[in-house]
């Protein structure tokens, strides 16, 4: 492949920065929200910690797959799944790399989000 070997390494390093960049304020943005515990929950015995961070929400995540809004709502989540997955495999293996080239692959599929 000629058009992978000839790739600048001046926009890899300019992706890389992106992406980094954007992963340091992903986790700023998480830290700024996310709910603080405080100094009770470091006073909790191993226990109570146990039931709060594990038990607690294990039970209601399965609590969320019975209720009737998570059972409607599947079938949606798998036909979304199935056609994300057409879209980045075979529409861009068959019409983008057949009809305008490899090179517009990436473009396509960031595009398509």
């Amino acid at each position: 492949n000629t058009e992978a070997s000839n790739f600048d390494r001046f926009y890899f390093y300019i992706l890389l920065s992106l992406y980094t960049v954007f992963d340091i304020v992903g986790v700023v943005i998480l830290v700024s929200f996310v709910d603080h515990l405080g100094v009770q929950t470091r006073l909790l015995s191993v226990s109570r910690m146990y039931e709060l961070y594990f038990k607690q929400p294990f039970i209601a995540t399965l609590k969320m797959f019975v209720s009737w809004k998570f059972i409607l709502i599947a079938p949606m989540m798998v036909f979304s799944g199935s056609m994300i997955s057409f879209v980045f495999g075979r529409f861009a293996k068959e019409y983008i790399s057949d009809c305008i080239g490899l090179h517009w692959i990436g473009l396509t599929i960031m595009t398509f989000g």
